[in-house]
Parts: structure tokens; C-alpha cells; sequence
């Protein structure tokens, strides 16, 4: 084994090609690591804020729909918005190739920020049926 690859190693450098591989795969090695550091890293920054999306905005939403009163859908809607506007999450997309309208930040914050007018806009006097409806 030792003989053949002194024999290629001497090939090689009778042809002119002068082998460094040792240099070679350490630069290798030192960009996969720092790739894999900064691919980590962003991973790790969006998952955190994915969680806090969900537990700051997402989830006040849901109990928003899921309330069985007008002021429990208002206090927790108005959590969700508030949230919205502290993080600048009221227009854009959240889209980075493809532009789908389900992505349009701008749609989802202003339909919530209409669902809370036409909750506070609903009078004392409304029956029980367009509270429901509402």
C-alpha cells in the first residue's frame, strides 16, 4: 500500500501537479464548520422566534375565537395586536421567493384590527344571535 502511493505521489509530481492536500482539506474542514455555526445559529434565532410568534400572537388569537364573550374576544385580541404593532408585524410578507397572498402580512393585521372595531362597534342592545354571529 505504502508503495503505491509513493508511486502516485511521484507521478504526480513527475507531471507537475503539486499536491497540497493536507492545506487543502483543513480549508475544507474550516468552511463546513463555520457554515454549519452560522446555519445553526440562524436555525436556532428562527425557531425561537417562532415560538414566541406562537405564544405571544398565535395563541391569543385562537382564544379570541375559541371566547364564548365579546370582552374575553377583546382582551385577547387586543394582546395579539398589541404584539403585532411591538414587532413590526404590520405589513409586508413573510415570503422570501414565492409571493403567496396568504403571506401578506398587511391582510392578517388588518383583519385583525377590524375584527376588534366590530367588536367594540357591537351595541349593549345586540341579541344573543349577532353576538354569536359576530
Amino acid at each position: 500500500m505504502l508503495q503505491f502511493r509513493q508511486l502516485v505521489i511521484t507521478t504526480n509530481l513527475v507531471k507537475g501537479k503539486n499536491i497540497n492536500m493536507g492545506k487543502s482539506i483543513k480549508t475544507w474542514l474550516f468552511l463546513a464548520i463555520i457554515s454549519t455555526l452560522i446555519f445553526g445559529s440562524w436555525a436556532t434565532i428562527r425557531i425561537v422566534k417562532a415560538v414566541g410568534f406562537n405564544i405571544n400572537c398565535e395563541a391569543y388569537i385562537k382564544r379570541a375565537a375559541d371566547a364564548n364573550t365579546i370582552d374575553l374576544a377583546k382582551g385577547e385580541l387586543a394582546k395579539a395586536i398589541d404584539y403585532a404593532e411591538q414587532n413590526n408585524l404590520t405589513e409586508g410578507t413573510v415570503s422570501i421567493f414565492l409571493k403567496n397572498p396568504a403571506n401578506d402580512i398587511s391582510f392578517w393585521y388588518q383583519n385583525m384590527k377590524s375584527a376588534y372595531e366590530e367588536l367594540n362597534n357591537l351595541s349593549e342592545e345586540a341579541t344573543s344571535l349577532e353576538k354569536t354571529n359576530v
